[in-house]
This record gives C-alpha cells, sequence and structure tokens, in this order.
C-alpha cells in the first residue's frame, strides 16, 4: 500500500511539474508578446513624431516664404506709389511750365503783331523799314575758300532757306573760327564774305558752318 502511495505521489508530483512548466512558458510568451508591443508602439510613436515634425518644418518654411513674399510685394506697391506720386508732380510741372510757355508765346505774337501793325502804319506813311534777315537753324560745310578775294563757298543754299545777308558761324571741332555773311544765293550753295576780319586760325575746306552760331571770342570782336 505505501508503494502505491508513493507511485501515486510520483504522479501528482510530475502533472504538477508539468502545470508549473506549461504556466512558466505562456507567461515567457506574454511577457515577449508585451514587450513587441511596446517596442512597436515606441516605433510608431516616433515614426508619428518625425512626421510631425516634418509637416511643422514644411508649414514653417512655407510660412517664412509667403510672409518673404509680402513683404517684397509691400516694398514693390511703395516704390510703384513712390513712382506715381512723383509722375503726377511732374505732369503737374511740365503742365505749369506749357502754361507759362503758351502765355509767353501769345505775348510774344502779341508784341510782334504790335511790331508789324507799326512797321505797317510807317510804310503807309512812305517809309520803308529794313528789317534784318532771318533764316531758321541752318547747318553746313565750307566747299571752297579763297583769301584773294575774300569768298567762302557753303553746302547750303536756295533749298535750304537760306538768303542774302544771313550770318553763319564758322567752327571747326566745336571751336570758334570765323564768321561769314551771304552774298549770292544758289539752290544748292551760297557765296558768302568773311566779316570777321582779326581771325585767329584761317577759314578750310570742311569746316562747319551754321547760323546757330556759338559766342565769339571777345578778341575778334
Amino acid at each position: 500500500m505505501r508503494r502505491a502511495w508513493i507511485v501515486r505521489f510520483a504522479a501528482f508530483t510530475l502533472v504538477c511539474g508539468a502545470f508549473v512548466g506549461i504556466w512558466l512558458l505562456r507567461r515567457s510568451e506574454r511577457t515577449e508578446s508585451r514587450q513587441e508591443l511596446s517596442a512597436r508602439i515606441a516605433e510608431m510613436e516616433t515614426a508619428s513624431a518625425l512626421r510631425e515634425a516634418r509637416i511643422q518644418a514644411a508649414s514653417e518654411k512655407k510660412l517664412a516664404e509667403a510672409e518673404r513674399a509680402t513683404r517684397v510685394a509691400k516694398s514693390e506697391l511703395r516704390d510703384a506709389s513712390n513712382r506715381l506720386e512723383k509722375a503726377y508732380k511732374d505732369i503737374g510741372e511740365m503742365e505749369k511750365q506749357l502754361v507759362d510757355v503758351s502765355r509767353a508765346k501769345n505775348d510774344i505774337e502779341a508784341l510782334l503783331a504790335e511790331l508789324q501793325a507799326e512797321i505797317d502804319r510807317w510804310r503807309d506813311r512812305g517809309i520803308e523799314i529794313d528789317t534784318p534777315a532771318m533764316a531758321p537753324a541752318i547747318d553746313g560745310v565750307v566747299l571752297g575758300v579763297s583769301d584773294k578775294v575774300n569768298l567762302v563757298l557753303i553746302s547750303v543754299g536756295g533749298k535750304d532757306k537760306v538768303k542774302t545777308g544771313v550770318e553763319f558761324t564758322v567752327t571747326r571741332e566745336r571751336e570758334y573760327v570765323s564768321k561769314l555773311v551771304v552774298d549770292k544765293v544758289e539752290d544748292g550753295w551760297a557765296a558768302c564774305r568773311e566779316i570777321v576780319e582779326s581771325r585767329e586760325v584761317a577759314i578750310k575746306e570742311g569746316d562747319s558752318v551754321s547760323t546757330r552760331g556759338i559766342e565769339v571770342p571777345p578778341q575778334l570782336k
């Protein structure tokens, strides 16, 4: 009987050992599962944090770009506004100058009309009044020079509205040379004589001539 009891005790011990082993195995599996789950959760949290950081960085970059574009647009708008304001001021000044020029033109025309009326009255009385020969701005060059007879030929004539008595200033490289007065006019040229005798340099072929003139040096007057 004692032997049977020992056998039963041994069997019981084996069964208990088996249950304990199974329990320990399942406990180990649950522990490993929890660890894997925790690791997985940590990875997901890390990935989420990185994604949020990238999204925030992108948002901040776009915001900075938008602010920079806004500043540039405001600066350009200010510049455009300043230019527009200056343009309005310039237009106002030009309009004022135009009014002044128009008034001066009217005054000159009125004065010329009075002078012409006065000349006409003297002519009606039989008194002829000579007026100086006038010419528009005419530019040409010297075609030839003859010092023996004081003759200078120039490249402009009647077709250029040159008239007898019109004065031309002779220059060379924008330096004063002498003065001429027209004696004879043809269509494409004119014959002139020099009226400034005390010149420093002689007139040469190719010198420039113009009715607009320049200031005559005091020593040549």
